[in-house]
């Protein structure tokens, strides 16, 4: 009997002992179980990422605006100052400028026709410059004010190819303002078509140099008048300017400057109330061809705005408050050349 009870005891232990061994193995399968799951899903995640990368589309718009953001717009911003603003580019403001211009000028008014010798025009031009870019064109649109210093004579530079009765000396101040189209071809070569206008005043000094085969003195009187007095007047210019390096400009064009004998407010400002008003119309009609056919811009720009001024001083050649009855002007007309640093 205390054999078979130790024997049973026996048989006892040896059970449990497995059993517990067997919940003690199922236990650390189900660790190894859930740690395998976790890696798994951990590698699942990677795989995710890495595919999600692979299938990315490299013209996506969200991955070329955030190269735009946070590399090429801060280098813009940086060295050129270019900001986006309603449609168009800033690429610089108030950027000063100057210039040197010359060339012959013809002195001309259509009560007198004096015989006045041809002169040189010396121009200095100082002022400022705003520029702006049309997006997904080459069309910038450049805008300038600046004040200008003239000398009109033979002092300088002599262009007498033969004596007249009478020479002119005039120094000329004015302040002038433009707003020109042209085409942007890279940072080396642009090409500007321009028109501006403005106000001057001058100061004019007659001589009489000649005379004529009845031996008297032709047209002192009236031009005498306007002897060392400081006259009023306003004038255009049109021309074209070839922009290289973004700093040097070439231009050629032709200036056209009227000095009033006299200023009679009232009728000057309805004279030029008008050329304002058709200006500002013809602003209007080449902002819509700029929204259609942006590369033609500058010609259409140019060739009405220029047309328009040339018109309206060649109606006041003779009554220089045009449409009133009114004196004739002193017409200064230049064909100039000359070459402009902006810094």
């Amino acid at each position: 009997m205390k054999k078979f009870t130790l024997f049973s005891v026996f048989i006892i232990s040896i059970f449990f002992g497995y059993q517990f061994y067997a919940n003690a193995q199922e236990q650390i399968q189900q660790i190894q179980d859930t740690t395998q799951i976790k890696l798994d899903s951990l590698a699942n995640q990677n795989d995710t990422t890495q595919t999600k990368e692979t299938d990315i589309d490299e013209d996506n718009d969200y991955g070329i605006n955030d190269l735009m953001t946070t590399i090429v717009k801060p280098l813009l911003k940086k060295y050129t100052h270019r900001i986006e603003k309603q449609g168009k580019y800033t690429i610089y403001k108030d950027k000063p400028f100057i210039s040197l211009f010359v060339g012959p000028v013809n002195i001309d008014n259509k009560e007198l026709n004096p015989d006045i010798n041809q002169s040189a025009d010396i121009q200095l031009l100082l002022g400022y410059s705003d520029r702006k870019q049309y997006p997904n064109t080459n069309l910038i649109r450049t805008k300038n004010k600046y004040i200008s210093l003239k000398n009109l004579s033979n002092d300088v530079i002599d262009l007498k190819n033969e004596t007249k009765l009478i020479s002119a000396q005039t120094w000329n101040f004015g302040y002038n303002k433009s707003k020109d189209y042209g085409w942007n071809f890279g940072q080396a070569f642009k090409i500007n078509l321009t028109h501006s206008d403005g106000y001057n005043w001058s100061f004019m000094n007659f001589k009489i140099t000649g005379i004529d085969s009845t031996d008297k003195v032709v047209y002192p009187q009236q031009l005498m008048e306007l002897n060392d007095k400081l006259k009023f007047g306003e004038g255009f210019s049109g021309g074209i300017e070839f922009e290289l390096f973004n700093h040097i400009g070439l231009s050629a064009g032709y200036e056209r400057m009227d000095v009033f004998p006299v200023h009679i407010f009232w009728e000057w400002v309805v004279s030029d109330m008008i050329e304002a008003a058709a200006q500002g119309m013809i602003d209007e009609f080449v902002n819509s061809v700029r929204k259609y056919s942006p590369w033609a811009t500058p010609i259409i720009s140019f060739a009405l705005k220029n047309g328009l001024s040339y018109g309206l001083y060649e109606l006041r050649r003779k009554n220089m408050n045009w449409p009133f009855n009114s004196q004739a002007p002193y017409v200064f007309e230049t064909f100039k050349v000359g070459i402009s640093y902006k810094f």
